[in-house]
């Protein structure tokens, strides 16, 4: 998982759903579903604020998926920034399964 200090947008473009968890500074988060089936209200294109931490994967079952996202004004390694599967599970204990599947040990 990792947070920006800009701005992304992502952009679905075919294969298997995928679920991305969003977790902001108020200590709440959101799962979102980005693919084409708007019927089972998955979203072809989500953006994620600059601040908010984030993680996606595969829906369970899903075999592959293309996704592209665009980063506002402009991406920066220097405003990437990943933490540990601990430091995020203390602020937003309600996600730990989720953030279990998106970080490592």
């Amino acid at each position: 998982m990792h947070v920006l200090q800009s701005d992304e947008v992502f952009h679905f473009y075919a294969g298997d759903a995928v679920e991305q968890v969003q977790l902001f500074p108020d200590g709440t988060g959101n799962l979102v579903v980005i693919g084409m089936d708007l019927a089972a209200g998955e979203r072809p294109q989500v953006v994620v604020p600059r601040g908010v931490w984030q993680g996606a994967k595969l829906v369970d079952g899903g075999k592959w998926a293309l996704l592209g996202c665009t980063v506002s004004p402009g991406f920066e390694f220097v405003d990437y920034e990943a933490e540990s599967r601990e430091w995020l599970v203390e602020r937003w204990p309600e996600w730990r399964e989720m953030i279990g599947k998106l970080t490592n040990g």
